[in-house]
């Protein structure tokens, strides 16, 4: 089973129970994280 379907199925049962559904929240990626950083001005070396 896939996250997307998992989640999927938990709508669709807390639907049918009268559950609440909270409001998804702003998801960050590896690439709009790098490109806020990249924007501020923000450099940071990764290697040891």
């Amino acid at each position: 089973m896939n996250g997307k379907l998992v989640i999927e199925e938990w709508l669709e049962t807390a639907r049918e129970l009268g559950r609440p559904i909270p409001e998804p929240e702003v998801r960050l990626t590896a690439k709009s994280t790098f490109q806020n950083r990249a924007s501020s001005g923000e450099t940071r070396c990764l290697s040891g």
